[in-house]
């Protein structure tokens, strides 16, 4: 490929005429072109960047032509950041010579100073690209060029040079590299700052708010923070510069969040500057600062976050302390937090209330829950702060709540209604009763408002109180206006209905929950029948739907059940939406046999509602409830559904049939024979890591029905024997599979141990493989950097599989093999190894079921398997257990039983 004046040539391909044909309209030219040019890009790397590069660089090309060149150039190397991405670029990049590479970043930075805009950007894009696939400390020359080419005179270059540290700081391996020269990088964004142009000042803000997270040493010394506080304070000053201001809050959010200890000597600026900026978004709403606005709030929402976490944590460290002291146990190795709050929520207070009050006026007249507004960030950070200073938030808001509330004024009321609501997860929820209860009417009155978003706020209130001051509502009668607000559009009914969950949770907890308004004679099924009726309305949406039946479950699951009448009008209630099911699954059948679709969203999430009602009703009337003509028309809808696509209906359609089989127990017989029931089952858990929430559900689904149908297997096993082989080795083939996260294998494992304890004494048939794969997963060790729910997924697997040992040694005792089991003490003591060289993770439970195996083994065993149980690592969990005496002397007993056990030999 040889560079001309008129362009390059490989053969005769002439890549600027290449870029002219692929942006014309002959479709075939275009076709050919791009085939070309990708031939070029796979066959002469380099050389096609390098031609790229001098494209976007000469002045003698049009300008369509070097926007090509730079969209391909972009393609091939700056195109993404994604990890696919990144690896692509490295292959293809770690196939050149030294040399070539050399020459070809050299080339890619002069492009950093061009006139042309794209072109920097783009240079931009594919000089960060390079950093993250070569390396800042292979490419040690680059972050030094790119600061050099900072002080230059030239404004474009210090923009590109700028953006583009910004940009290689974004991916955080650069940091280590970076952070060497963080000294100098700040100096060239103090430069950046002090330059009169907007776009280079914008840039200079958003590196440092990119490097942000690296500058701990910088800050550390007192004159770099004094600027490093400066540049950000004055940056966020009012002024032309909007999106500098953007920056420079954004920046100072990030700062609160990383360097909250540093803050007092600024905070006063910082104060000062928020204020005026919210001060003046929120009282000239037309000025076009609403993002600044934002952001501004933005800032005092991060400081509430921070003050609340360490609100949380020296409470936390009192009630430990104070658990010490009530145990006789030392406190001393307790640890005070090492964050102290300076209460700057608190000191701004009086001032930044009343603004976010008045902002909460700035009703829009069309509500778009979507859409974050400066009311919206008004709200968030009042409700935050409501966290923060507890009581002392009370006086600003109920005096504004008391002004407004009955204002002819809509936004008034609505603005009212919203302060009262925001601040109700604060205060302690005693404070609040009394002052709930003297507003409550209004709020209950205010539901059946003129103005649609009164109405709204209204029923949002109430939702907030009955979810968090539900004392404040107690026996009081609230169904009418319930009632009507279920009635209204849809986002007012889904309010209503987090009303009712929260409610029937509250009621059914207290001793006379028949006495409550929704308990009492047959409110609640008239309540639920309005339930029903409005899903079944024809301007539903997917939150009605989902929001009717929670309520309705909520309400059938706190239902007193001691009651004759509750049980027969829950068998009625059960009865009709079976009904319901049944003419659902029917029409989807005719229209599929039709050729039709399949109904669309909001019926599918229809049928999701009613299974999932089914089952809890199915759920509180317990075995027995189901007759076989209602389990035949249950499980015929369920197979009918199951074969569908939609996940939202098949995972509780599959769901049901749990409660199904617990319902009729060893008579799920006759369903567990039935070929399309195995099939159905053996879909379920194939979906593997391609739906592993379904695969979970079948999991635990398969192992419910082996367990309703244990009396029966006991006595006849062969009956299902085939399938459950089939069942028994797909479930292994789980166990086994890499790709499955862990809290997955933990039910695939728990289904495993279901099947083997439904066969009683002829489960030696897959006890062998069972055991070994289980011990074979719990045979690992977690990576140290493992998080805490992945480690709680794996000490639950580790008890689930000591479960299946346990149960192996007793099903061997039953039918007088238990000499098999030295067969498996190998594995068993690598367990055992495992768990002891991660005792800092394992949990108690670990511990305490590893000792059950243990004294269980030793009850069964002859002497020689007890001698062979004596190892250095069951010797060490028993230490471990005995020594917890203080702190679990129940463990410690058991411990001890269970050396005596195995040593009695």
């Amino acid at each position: 490929m040889n560079t001309q004046s008129n362009g390059s040539n490989a053969g005769n391909v002439n890549i600027p005429q290449l870029i002219i044909q692929t942006q014309g309209m002959d479709h075939n030219a275009r076709k050919d072109a791009t085939a070309k040019l990708q031939y070029l890009e796979q066959s002469h790397f380099a050389e096609f960047i390098l031609e790229l590069c001098r494209i976007l660089g000469s002045a003698n090309e049009a300008t369509q032509i070097r926007q090509g060149a730079g969209l391909l150039l972009k393609n091939c190397v700056g195109g993404g950041r994604s990890e696919e991405y990144i690896a692509r670029i490295k292959e293809r990049w770690s196939s050149q010579t030294p040399q070539i590479r050399a020459r070809l970043k050299t080339t890619i930075l002069t492009v950093l100073a061009l006139p042309d805009s794209n072109a920097r950007n783009t240079a931009v894009n594919v000089v960060s690209n390079l950093a993250q696939v070569e390396g800042l400390a292979e490419w040690s020359t680059l972050v030094p060029t790119l600061l050099d080419k900072c002080v230059s005179k030239n404004t474009q270059l210090m923009h590109s040079c700028l953006k583009c540290i910004g940009q290689i700081a974004e991916d955080e391996s650069t940091h280590i590299e970076l952070q060497k020269d963080s000294p100098q990088i700040l100096r060239c964004i103090a430069l950046g700052m002090s330059n009169k142009d907007h776009s280079v000042q914008c840039e200079a803000m958003r590196c440092l708010l990119q490097i942000v997270d690296l500058i701990r040493p910088n800050l550390a010394v007192e004159e770099q923070r004094n600027i490093i506080f400066q540049m950000v304070c004055c940056g966020a000053s009012i002024g032309p510069n909007i999106k500098l201001r953007e920056h420079a809050f954004q920046c100072i959010a990030r700062l609160i969040e990383c360097y909250y200890a540093l803050l007092q000597p600024y905070m006063q600026s910082i104060f000062q500057i928020t204020k005026l900026t919210i001060e003046k978004g929120v009282e000239t709403p037309q000025c076009g600062l609403d993002d600044v606005t934002k952001l501004a709030i933005e800032v005092w929402s991060t400081c509430a976050e921070i003050e609340y976490d360490i609100v949380c944590e020296h409470e936390e460290y009192e009630q430990q302390k104070a658990l010490s002291a009530a145990s006789s146990s030392s406190s001393s190795a307790i640890a005070p937090p090492e964050r102290s709050n300076f209460g700057f929520v608190t000191k701004a207070l009086q001032l930044l209330v009343p603004i976010y009050l008045k902002a909460l006026l700035l009703q829009n007249e069309e509500i778009d829950e979507d859409e974050w507004t400066v009311r919206k960030a008004a709200a968030c950070s009042l409700e935050l702060f409501a966290g923060v200073a507890k009581e002392n938030i009370l006086s600003f808001v109920l005096k504004f709540v008391e002004q407004n509330i009955n204002s002819p004024n809509w936004r008034q009321r609505e603005a009212a209604l919203g302060a009262f609501g925001y601040i109700l997860d604060g205060p302690s929820p005693a404070n609040l009763v009394n002052l709930t209860k003297e507003i409550l009417s209004i709020i209950l009155k205010l539901m059946a408002d003129g103005h649609t978003q009164v109405r709204v706020t209204a029923v949002w209130a109430f939702g907030r109180i009955c979810e968090l001051i539900p004392d404040a509502v107690g026996d009081r009668n609230i169904l009418q206006p319930l009632v009507a607000a279920l009635g209204d559009c849809n986002s007012i009914c889904t309010k209503a209905c987090w009303c009712i969950a929260s409610l029937t949770l509250y009621y059914g907890q207290q001793a006379n929950t028949e006495a409550t308004c929704i308990y009492a004679d047959r409110n609640a099924f008239q309540l639920i029948q309005e339930l029903l009726k409005r899903c079944n309305r024809s301007d539903v949406d997917g939150t009605v739907i989902i929001g009717t039946h929670e309520a309705m479950n909520n309400i059938v699951f706190y239902l007193p059940h001691e009651s004759a009448a509750h049980k027969q009008m829950l068998a009625s209630l059960l009865t009709e939406l079976v009904n319901q099911l049944l003419a659902h699954a029917e029409k989807l059948q005719q229209s599929r046999n039709n050729g039709g679709g399949g109904g669309d969203e909001n019926h599918m999430m229809k049928l999701a509602g009613v299974f999932s009602s089914v089952q809890v009703i199915i759920d509180k009337l317990g075995e027995g409830c189901l007759d076989s003509d209602m389990a035949n028309k249950i499980m015929h809808c369920c197979c009918l559904l199951l074969q569908r696509d939609n996940d939202l209906v098949y995972e509780e359609a599959l769901g049901c049939i749990t409660f199904v089989a617990r319902a009729v127990g060893n008579n799920f017989q006759y369903f567990l024979q039935m070929a399309n029931v195995q099939e159905l089952f053996l879909k379920s858990i194939r979906f593997g890591a391609r739906n592993e929430v379904i695969c979970r559900i079948g999991a635990g689904v398969i192992g419910d029905v082996y367990t309703a149908c244990s009396d029966w297997l006991t006595t006849s096993p062969s009956a299902v024997q085939d399938f459950t082989d089939r069942i028994v080795s797909e479930l292994l083939g789980l166990l086994l599979d890499t790709s499955l996260e862990m809290a997955l294998k933990g039910h695939v494992v728990d289904a495993l141990t279901d099947i083997q304890i439904a066969h009683g004494k002829y489960a030696n048939r897959y006890a062998g493989d069972i055991l070994d794969k289980c011990l074979e997963i719990g045979s690992l060790i977690p990576p140290l950097d493992a998080d805490e729910e992945t480690m709680e997924h794996f000490n639950e697997i580790r008890c689930s599989i000591i479960d299946t040992c346990r149960n192996c040694v007793a099903t061997l005792a039953q039918v007088k093999q238990i000499d098999n089991f030295q067969k498996y003490l190998p594995k068993i003591d690598q367990f055992f190894d495992a768990v002891s060289k991660d005792f800092k993770r394992a949990t108690v439970d670990v511990l305490r079921s590893c000792i059950k195996l243990l004294s269980e083994s030793a009850d069964y065993c002859d002497k020689n398997t007890k001698r062979k149980l004596q190892t250095a690592a069951v010797q060490s969990i028993l230490n471990r257990a005995a020594a917890m005496g203080q702190k679990d002397a129940e463990l410690a007993t058991q411990a001890k039983i269970a050396y005596s056990a195995i040593s009695n030999v």
